[in-house]
């Protein structure tokens, strides 16, 4: 793979980086968000979506049209957060890709819609994730999946909190049993505030986020460096309490590292953990559905699910 080869300005025009105040990021999330509709095809109907509401944070429930009431073995259940540095994103940003992963992988997944700042400062995005995977976890809505293989599911800001609702469940600080959490899987997460980040590179000028704007959003969102709860890198000893987890982090992105220190750190802990490093690509790249490499992404992000379920005993 090669940036030479297919970059984001030859699909959309331009390079855009989402920083500045919560409003202007908001618009270049839109204005973004515009100028990619075209290049997707039109959702699959071979999953059943379902949108709801639970004390006030609203979600979507993503079921295989094929999946059965009377089968002998019911579908694993995941809980998925969006990206957006918690300062945008919905349910709508991510849905063709959770579509495409409960119609590929046979999973129910539950999208959460949760607050966003700077309206609403840590922990409530945190707060909102943990009430959405306990809800799942114990609610009688969810029988028909096998609740005993429980997994969260991330992306960037996403993948912090599915994360830290592994790592709440680990230290038995949610209604979640102990171990519970049967895998994590996670794209290009946040596991570091960029003051703590171990090593800095790509600081400027990369696509769709740097170091600038990584900083900007986590003011706006009240995330100090120091908060485990929102960066689980911080908190070495939970590390060994996390399950089996896919990683996958890109080389041209100020988050790069995250993923990479947090996987070694679970490695030399024992833990079972699959990774796929994009080396020369930027921040959430298979956002363009047309460049070459995000059909690789979806095919290894398809594998990558599997293989952590196929680690549940």
């Amino acid at each position: 793979m090669s940036i030479s080869q297919s970059w984001l300005e030859k699909e959309i025009g331009r390079r855009p980086v989402l920083k500045g105040t919560a409003e202007e990021i908001r618009d270049k999330f839109a204005e973004l968000g515009k100028n990619l509709a075209p290049l997707y095809s039109p959702p699959s109907d071979a999953v059943i979506v379902e949108t709801g509401s639970f004390q006030g944070i609203a979600y979507r429930i993503y079921t295989p049209r094929n999946t059965r009431e009377d089968a002998p073995e019911k579908p694993p259940i995941g809980v998925y957060f969006h990206a957006g540095g918690f300062v945008v994103g919905n349910l709508d940003s991510d849905d063709l890709f959770c579509r495409a992963i409960a119609e590929n992988t046979q999973v129910i997944l539950v999208s959460v819609d949760y607050k966003l700042a700077p309206e609403h400062k840590a922990p409530a995005h945190l707060e909102d994730a943990i009430k959405i995977a306990e809800w799942v976890y114990h609610d009688a809505a969810f029988d028909r999946a096998d609740r005993t293989k429980l997994f969260t599911m991330g992306t960037s800001a996403g993948g912090a909190l599915a994360l830290e609702v592994a790592r709440k469940a680990g230290l038995d600080q949610s209604t979640i049993p102990k171990n519970a959490v049967k895998g994590v899987v996670v794209f290009s997460p946040v596991v570091f505030h960029p003051a703590n980040s171990p090593v800095q590179v790509n600081v400027n000028d990369t696509p769709i986020i740097d170091r600038e704007a990584l900083l900007q959003c986590f003011e706006l969102c009240g995330a100090q460096p120091d908060n485990a709860d929102y960066f689980i890198g911080l908190d070495h000893d939970s590390h060994s309490l996390l399950p089996p987890a896919y990683i996958v982090t890109c080389g041209f992105d100020p988050l790069r590292d995250d993923g990479r220190v947090l996987a070694e750190s679970m490695e030399s802990r024992g833990l079972q953990v699959k990774r796929d490093h994009y080396e020369p690509l930027p921040h959430c790249f298979w956002m363009v559905p047309t460049l070459p490499e995000s059909k690789t992404f979806t095919a290894n992000a398809f594998q990558g699910i599997k293989w952590v379920l196929s680690k549940i005993p």
